[in-house]
Order: C-alpha cells, then sequence, then structure tokens
C-alpha cells in the first residue's frame, strides 16, 4: 500500500499550523519596562502591561521613582493623568497635537517608589500616561504614549491582503517540504520493491 502523498500533505499542513501558530503569538501578552531617565534629582522607569493593548482591555502602568544612586522615593505625592491625544493637523515636519483629559487621579508612591494605575481605553487611539510631582511652580512630569487599537480579525479582508506574501511564502515553503518527502517515500518505496 502507498501513502506517500498522504505524508505529504500532512507535512504540509504541519508547516501550515505551525507557522499560524508562530503568527499568532504577539508583543500583545507582553510586558514593556523603560528607563525614561533622571528628573531634577529623580529616576524614573515605566512598566506597563500589557505592551499592545486592545480597546476595552485594562491596561496597568507603574511608574518607579528612585533618587540617582537608585534608592526608592516613598510617599512622592503627584497626580497621575490620563489624555487622549488627537493630531489636528501638520505644520511641516511637526504634528500639531490636541489633548483631552480623561482621568486625573492624586497619587503617593508607596514604600519601594512606586505608584500605578490601571487604566481601560475606550476607543482606537493614542493615548498619554502621565506621573505629575513637584510645586505648580516647578512640576515634574514622566510619562508614556500607548496605542490602543481594536482587535483584527485575522481573516479580516484587511488583514489577509496584508499578509498575502506572508500566506504564498507559507504555501511555497510547505508545498516544496510536503513535494520533496512524497518523492522521497515515492522513490524509496519504488526501490524497496527492486
Amino acid at each position: 500500500m502507498h501513502y506517500p502523498f498522504f505524508y505529504g500533505i500532512s507535512v504540509f499542513f504541519s508547516a501550515l499550523f505551525f507557522s499560524f501558530g508562530a503568527v499568532a503569538v504577539s508583543a500583545h501578552s507582553s510586558t514593556e519596562m523603560r528607563s525614561v531617565g533622571t528628573f531634577d534629582q529623580y529616576q524614573v522607569q515605566i512598566t506597563q502591561n500589557p505592551r499592545s493593548p486592545f480597546v476595552g482591555e485594562e491596561v496597568a502602568v507603574s511608574f518607579s521613582i528612585t533618587d540617582t544612586n537608585g534608592n526608592p522615593i516613598p510617599n512622592l505625592q503627584g497626580e497621575m493623568l490620563v489624555e487622549k491625544l488627537q493630531v489636528n493637523q501638520y505644520v511641516g515636519q511637526e504634528a500639531q497635537t490636541e489633548t483631552k483629559t480623561l482621568h486625573t487621579e492624586k497619587v503617593l508612591t508607596d514604600s519601594s517608589g512606586t505608584v500605578g494605575i490601571e487604566y481601560t481605553f475606550t476607543e482606537d487611539a493614542t493615548y498619554d500616561i502621565d506621573f505629575q510631582w513637584g510645586s505648580d511652580v516647578e512640576k515634574e512630569s514622566a510619562g508614556i504614549e500607548i496605542r490602543a487599537r481594536e482587535p483584527a480579525s485575522f481573516f479580516a479582508a484587511e488583514e489577509l491582503s496584508k499578509r498575502i506574501w506572508f500566506f504564498i511564502g507559507i504555501l511555497l515553503v510547505g508545498g516544496i517540504a510536503g513535494a520533496g518527502v512524497t518523492f522521497f517515500l515515492i522513490s524509496a518505496s519504488l526501490h524497496k520493491k527492486k
């Protein structure tokens, strides 16, 4: 009985399946940590999870404040701001943005010098989350821009058109691998009979 065709088909679909599985793993669920730098006498490190949030998904952002020697700054009073950014026009190479404040909250760093916020974005847009501290006369601020996006359907027409060359490549690689395995199995079975 000859089954080389079925072996080739199984190799082809295995390659196709594992390739799509690799594409499905994305930066969405990972955590991003950024070292923002030194502000006056403080250093700020920002952590965001998930790194690439969907609309309607809760995002956790924390700010770790230390002195220049790396010692945490506990009980630092400040304000957390969530703003929606909107580009109104471009002037030369510069984008003129307008901000709309969505949320403000008085906060205090904990004993490890960390303060955080959990927020759910309601629209596909770019947002800015800032932690501000200091007096009204001399305010310091550190922040992060976050792009919240609608989850894309893998099989939506616009998503498929973006990935057409990827699909063609996977089909070619899988087809060549399947044909190679099939040829090998057929020639091995014919050689065995002689």
